[in-house]
């Protein structure tokens, strides 16, 4: 099992937007505030001393928690490996040189599209003007500061945005930007209400991908992540275009990589997890809340807290748990590189959709060459 080395804090409980994908939404309504400085310290101490270098820092809106700069200057002093996604719009002119020095990994920019017409009607009036000016704002400091900083697009793919994507790479190139992210449809908070509104199909997921392909060649200064890429999705996109991404090790993290922390300093296995899980041994599907903050644990290793073991054991990352998954059940890098999100299925046959696209393409260049 690999070690527990990341954290995803959502930081803040407060969004001064209400995108129509957003995955937080609601998520924190009626609950306790985010933590004051002493205790978000405190607990950045209690990261570390459980051996945590990279943090990831979401919200709602993370710029709009008081102390962010605090915590930014803590993190970076203190070793952390410091990731932050905005939406930019709350980010001051005050703020862009330390943006730019302070240490930080890599930002990342919510851009899902290439004009107002586009993003704004996801994101709401103004947002894009707002945005962007920010993007060039900080670049420029980047530059002027010789800052090592990467600033990454990150859009989310939708049926709103799909024809667009293009557009917004060659945006993110005349920006000047370091990354270009596109990520899938997160179905939880607003989105589920609207998901045959944003929803696209694998097939169609698939054909934007081969779309960015196509023109990545055009962009050598950009780093892209496609969709996070599984592994056999890669193999297939290696061999059309010629074209090579890292390889990561994919799928779900909790527990084995990463922990998640809530605004109020609570741990849980991942955002899927954060209300609860459900054994998928047990018949009634009884709801397990193993959630406990962090700052309560005082010398107990997280490893040592009980969802571990439950959550393991409910939710086993092995072989034999994706017994009914077409087609990681045949697949080499399953349990090596990719561990597919586990929860739910409980028996039933899944299909990784965009795998099994990869897969039966793979199948007709294997035809070819023989």
């Amino acid at each position: 099992m690999a070690e527990l080395t990341s954290a995803r804090w959502d930081i803040s409980t407060r969004c001064n937007l209400n995108c129509e994908h957003c995955c937080a939404a609601g998520l924190f309504s009626d609950k306790s505030h985010a933590l004051n400085l002493e205790l978000a310290i405190h607990l950045l101490d209690r990261l570390k001393h459980n051996g945590i270098t990279s943090l990831n820092l979401l919200g709602r809106e993370p710029f709009l928690y008081p102390h962010i700069r605090n915590v930014l200057q803590y993190a970076c002093d203190h070793g952390f490996q410091v990731d932050i996604t905005t939406n930019g719009t709350v980010i001051k002119e005050s703020d862009l040189q330390f943006l730019a020095t302070v240490g930080l990994r890599r930002i990342f920019f919510s851009v899902d599209g290439s004009c107002p017409e586009v993003n704004d009607a996801i994101r709401g009036s103004g947002v894009f003007h707002k945005l962007s000016s920010v993007m060039r704002a900080l670049i420029a400091e980047k530059r002027r500061r010789h800052s090592r900083i990467k600033i990454v697009i990150n859009t989310v793919l939708t049926k709103l945005n799909a024809s667009d994507v293009p557009a917004i790479i060659d945006l993110a190139n005349s920006l000047g930007v370091d990354g270009f992210k596109l990520s899938h449809l997160n179905l939880v908070g607003n989105a589920v209400a609207v998901s045959d509104r944003l929803a696209l199909t694998a097939v169609d997921e698939f054909a934007v991908a081969e779309a960015v392909m196509r023109i990545i060649p055009n962009y050598p200064s950009i780093t892209f992540d496609i969709l996070s890429s599984k592994p056999k999705f890669l193999e297939y996109l290696y061999k059309a275009y010629s074209v090579s991404f890292p390889v990561t090790v994919s799928g779900c993290k909790a527990c084995i990589r990463e922990i998640y922390v809530d605004p109020t300093g609570h741990i849980a296995p991942c955002l899927s997890t954060y209300e609860g899980f459900s054994d998928i041994a047990q018949v009634d599907g009884t709801i397990k809340d193993y959630r406990i903050n962090l700052l309560d644990l005082q010398h107990i290793p997280i490893s040592d807290y009980p969802f571990y073991e439950e959550f393991r054991h409910a939710f086993p990352l092995t072989k034999d748990t994706y017994q009914h998954y077409v087609p990681c059940n045949t697949c080499p890098y399953l349990t090596t590189l990719c561990y597919p999100c586990p929860l739910g299925v409980a028996g039933r046959v899944h299909v990784e959709e965009l795998c099994a696209i990869a897969e039966e393409k793979l199948q007709c260049f294997d035809r070819r060459e023989n």
